[in-house]
């Protein structure tokens, strides 16, 4: 517990750092770095001797909202695209369902609010009345101009469309591949528009062009129903698989990866977690914060170049007892 709560920590600091580098907070330590990631070039590479704990670091990462790619993680199958994906599977497969069905509603495939779902919800006749039969009601009951008591224009309209789409799909499911019926699903619900924002949309559109290939690979091994193609994800998944990433064309702005797979590649600034290896001579070791917990110190080396300039490479480690890591 000692060691796993101390890698917690670590991955937080990194975190934080990096945070404050992507939203332009630390440009005066950092100079063109936060230009560079919003641009998507190749900016920071996070280097694991090991991947053990590397989701520990990417869910720091993630709650942080730092963008990043995994060049091998554990990461992918639970990253927010691929769940909607997901999710919407299982109401494919079996629409009585209510989580996956608040998943796929909350998400840009349906786009209803939290409100929208909270009064859907309260729509329900008898206590256990499927979400899915509640949906289908919205799409008779309603007022001659296409609204709905109670709801919002648009969570009224975004519903009813749903529960129209979703009967439509599951029927194309039926008779045609999965991973074509997903890509019809997202054409025809505008989702790769919201998916395309920010500055990790572009990684989120190529992951889920990736889960099309996952699905259309399982296909073409003969299993087509829906029920052994959400087990096999289900088990990818919970057996802790190690799938990274979509690869982009210039490899992402914050990329993780293992040392090996790092060779010839080169970014302005590198980090290298829970790791107790030493410094190579030639770097110049600063404690980059104060109070750390005993036995646990981040250190920052700029490396100099062969001009005795400061050439704004970065690396780090952390200083941890052996009885820690």
């Amino acid at each position: 517990a000692g060691g796993a709560s101390a890698v917690e920590r670590e991955a937080q600091t990194i975190a934080e750092l990096l945070r404050g580098i992507v939203a332009g907070e630390r440009e005066d330590d950092y100079p063109g770095l936060a230009t560079r990631i919003e641009n998507g070039a190749p900016t920071v590479g996070v280097l694991f001797r090991r991947t053990t704990h590397q989701h520990a670091y990417e869910d720091a990462l993630r709650t942080q909202g730092v963008p990043y790619i995994a060049a091998k993680g554990r990461g992918f199958y639970g990253r927010e695209e691929i769940r909607d994906l997901r999710n919407l599977l299982r109401v494919l497969e079996d629409p009585g369902q209510d989580v996956p069905l608040v998943g796929v509603l909350r998400s840009p495939i349906v786009g209803c609010s939290d409100g929208g779902l909270l009064l859907l919800t309260a729509r329900r006749r008898y206590r256990f009345q499927a979400l899915w039969s509640v949906l289908g009601e919205l799409g008779i009951n309603h007022d001659a101009d296409g609204g709905d008591p109670g709801f919002g224009p648009e969570d009224a309209l975004a519903l009813r469309k749903a529960a129209a789409l979703l009967e439509r799909w599951r029927s194309a499911a039926r008779r045609s591949p999965i991973a074509t019926v997903l890509a019809q699903t997202l054409a025809e619900s505008g989702a790769y528009a919201p998916l395309a924002l920010g500055v990790d949309g572009r990684q989120r559109v190529l992951n889920v062009e990736k889960f099309l290939g996952v699905v259309a690979a399982f296909e073409a091994e003969g299993a087509r129903t829906l029920g052994d193609l959400n087990r096999y994800i289900d088990v990818q998944d919970a057996e802790g698989d190690a799938e990274g990433d979509a690869d982009m064309p210039d490899g992402g702005a914050i990329q993780l990866l293992t040392v090996h797979r790092a060779k010839g590649l080169e970014w302005p600034m590198v980090i290298v977690p829970d790791t107790a290896a030493r410094f190579r001579s030639g770097l110049e070791e600063t404690d980059y914060r104060g109070g750390r917990s005993r036995g646990s110190r981040l250190a920052v080396g700029r490396m100099r170049d062969a001009d005795g300039g400061d050439s704004m490479h970065v690396a780090m480690r952390y200083l941890t007892p052996r009885h820690e890591a």
